[in-house]
């Protein structure tokens, strides 16, 4: 498990006036105002479900829990220091007081490294949607690839 923190944004008429994190974040990027791109950086442990801060993490309603598996399937041997998790691509629920994530998955092989999510399926019953995603992962992806490309192009 990782923990990150809940944000509240003020939208108008769908227009999005801002977005406030309800604790300070470790670090924070703004990007091109045209984008109106906000990344949050958290520094966060893994925990495993049977530690005893794991209660006290959960019980929080100022964080959002996320389950994460990591499998690696390439022949080399792999250290995590750090994961991107692209929060708008996520969905939140709420479990009683608890609020969670998709669970994601992020999978190392020899061709790199690939994230997934389990949809709803993986939430156990009695779970009701607080959040829906704000982009898919294909939308985020070709996005990217075209800031990337007016990056390499210069355009």
């Amino acid at each position: 498990w990782i923990f990150s923190k809940l944000e509240a944004r003020v939208s108008v008429n769908g227009s999005e006036l801002g977005s406030f994190p309800l604790r300070l974040p470790f670090k924070t990027l703004y990007g091109i105002p045209q984008a109106g791109v906000v990344c949050r950086y958290d520094e966060a442990d893994f925990l495993s479900s049977r530690e005893s801060v794991m209660e006290t993490l959960h019980a929080d309603p100022a964080l959002i829990a996320h389950p994460v598996s990591l499998r690696n399937s390439s022949q080399e041997p792999v250290q995590v220091t750090d994961l991107c998790i692209y929060g708008e691509q996520l969905s939140i629920f709420s479990i009683g007081t608890r609020l969670v994530s998709e669970a994601l998955h992020f999978n190392f092989s020899a061709s790199g490294v690939r994230m997934s999510m389990d949809g709803r399926g993986s939430l156990p019953p009695g779970a009701t949607l607080v959040a829906k995603p704000r982009v898919s992962g294909e939308e985020r992806f070709i996005e990217r690839s075209f800031e990337l490309f007016k990056a390499m192009t210069r355009i």
